[in-house]
């Protein structure tokens, strides 16, 4: 017994027939591998979205903040420039030079860290979109459990908070039996030399 998902209970069904463990029933595994399939199929393919979304997002974002941080400067300055005259645009203005300064002070350190920051947006993004995957070919439970959980952790995947509902969603429909089962049977199905 692998520890598999819903492993034990095929064990014990097929003991009881009399059958080889590791064998299992065909024609129930290729039932199980449906069933799970076509409720894997819809957050697996949410989870690929927002996840290729998030890589975009990132990469839209190294640009200002890894590559040219002077276009966040110049950005702030067009803003300001927008503002009425007065003592609020006065004080803007004094912020967008403080943090031109301090952002030459401290150039490379404030890129690396941004650098740091949204390779792990990546890492996350790139585990959802490889979760989805998983989760839509039945291939993986754990990676599958794993992308849903980092697709739930705010501003992780996607952008902003639109990882949450998928990753709840997708985490719902793992921890269901039938779908646990479909992941097992297709694992043993792989494992068999007349694989389907």
């Amino acid at each position: 017994m692998s520890g598999y998902p819903d492993d034990r209970e095929y064990d014990r069904d097929d003991n009881r027939d009399g059958r080889d463990r590791d064998r299992g029933n065909p024609d129930r595994d290729a039932q199980a591998v449906a069933a799970a399939r076509a409720a894997t199929a819809a957050p697996g393919t949410f989870l690929i979205l927002n996840g290729l979304f998030g890589l975009v997002c990132v990469a839209g974002l190294s640009v200002p903040m890894v590559f040219q941080p002077d276009i966040l400067i110049k950005l702030m300055r067009d803003v300001v420039a927008q503002q009425p005259n007065g003592p609020e645009r006065r004080d803007m203005e004094q912020k967008v030079d403080d943090a031109e300064k301090e952002m030459q002070q401290n150039r490379v350190a404030g890129q690396i860290q941004n650098a740091i920051q949204l390779g792990v947006l990546g890492i996350g993004n790139l585990l959802a979109v490889l979760a989805g995957f998983a989760m839509r070919g039945l291939g993986s439970y754990g990676l599958s459990v794993t992308g849903a959980v980092v697709s739930i952790i705010p501003i992780l995947t996607g952008c902003c908070c639109t990882g949450f509902p998928f990753g709840v969603w997708a985490l719902v429909v793992l921890m269901r039996p039938e779908v646990k089962a479909g992941f097992a049977a297709r694992r043993r199905a792989a494992q068999s030399p007349d694989a389907y």
